[in-house]
């Protein structure tokens, strides 16, 4: 039986990932040291009151997304399997 939810799997363990990592409300409120917030909080932290220098900020969402697309293209084949059972 678990040969035939391989892909299901794979497509849970996709999603959970890239969840987790883009986890943005939770930390942001409970977090206080800048040490530990995840990148995308940390972004936030960037952009200041009076200017923000946009070119930091790119760089810090391309690092962001980079490994969310790196799981995502391993993975892929997976992801589409398991997504076809969910549309008949």
């Amino acid at each position: 039986m678990l040969p035939l939810a391989l892909p299901q799997i794979g497509a849970l363990t996709i999603l959970t990932t890239v969840t987790t990592w883009n986890n943005f409300l939770w930390p942001s409120v409970v977090l206080t040291k800048s040490d530990l917030m995840p990148l995308a909080v940390g972004i936030l932290e960037l952009s200041g009151t009076f200017g923000s220098s946009t070119r930091v900020i790119a760089a810090g969402a391309v690092l962001t997304i980079a490994p969310a697309l790196i799981v995502f293209f391993f993975t892929q084949r997976f992801f589409m399997r398991g997504m076809e059972g969910a549309i008949k």
